[in-house]
């Protein structure tokens, strides 16, 4: 992980700390779509360390950069079904 994103990791740590186990927090390095999950905090979807972002972030970057939002909130199934909110932050040094 880049030191740019690595200071993102006490935020991680204090979401989780904050909601507990019933929360996942992620941090991708979008300049990597296959293989973007570089820190995760948290076990509710069973995402590993160097997975891909999902069709939702892609489409996301797919846009214009003035046409993209800022953040995202959707509502995304699990593996075993579980139905999530997710929160998806774009942070960028641009």
């Amino acid at each position: 992980m880049g030191s740019r994103l690595s200071q993102y990791v006490v935020f991680a740590d204090a979401l989780y700390e904050f909601w507990g186990d019933i929360s996942e927090i992620v941090i991708h390095d979008l300049r990597k779509p296959n293989s973007s999950i570089v820190y995760i905090k948290g076990n509710l979807t069973q995402r590993k360390i160097g997975e891909a972002t999902t069709n939702i972030i892609i489409n996301e970057l797919s846009k214009k950069p003035e046409e993209r939002s800022r953040y995202l909130i959707t509502d995304m199934k699990t593996k075993n079904g579980k139905i999530l909110r997710s929160l998806s932050i774009f942070l960028s040094d641009e």
